[in-house]
């Protein structure tokens, strides 16, 4: 799988007009898949991949981090405005739930699809798409849910 060989093979295959490619070095990536226990550990607050480690397919973890750090922004302008600090308690409730339960799940749910085979099913997960697209509400409300304003909404009902 690492061969410089091989390597050229495949890129040629994608980029036939290229005569041949500069590999400096050739890697199997792995994808990490982790969540802190606690967003916070005393005065230290993780967010983004700090915190939550997951495929890189859809950029669910940038977006997430986006998210980590509005959700953290809120808390601490409270907190510079006298609010007590346990609202980085709940800062870390509200984001260890959205990794989990959405930053992960879809981020999984993505890396799936892309990495499906078999020519059936990626054709019906096409045509769910297209039906989504079709649909105003249901296309709004896939828009929201993929773009993670869904997670954002959910994990500011946690106390």
């Amino acid at each position: 799988a690492l061969d410089k060989r091989n390597i050229q093979k495949q890129l040629l295959r994608i980029v036939p007009e290229k005569k041949s490619f500069d590999i400096q070095s050739a890697v199997i990536y792995k994808i990490h898949k982790r969540i802190v226990k606690s967003f916070r550990q005393g005065k230290i607050i993780l967010a983004g991949d700090s915190a939550h480690l997951n495929s890189p397919s859809g950029g669910f973890g940038m977006n997430g981090g986006i998210h980590d750090a509005f959700n953290l922004c809120d808390k601490l302008i409270k907190i510079f405005n006298g609010s007590n600090d346990n609202l980085l308690d709940l800062y870390s409730r509200q984001r260890k739930y959205a990794a989990i339960s959405d930053i992960q799940e879809t981020s999984d749910q993505n890396y799936k699809k892309h990495r499906e085979k078999d020519h059936k099913k990626r054709l019906e997960a096409l045509k769910e798409l297209q039906k989504i697209v079709e649909n105003k509400d249901e296309h709004l409300k896939y828009l929201r849910k993929t773009s993670l304003i869904t997670s954002l909404e959910n994990a500011s009902k946690i106390d």
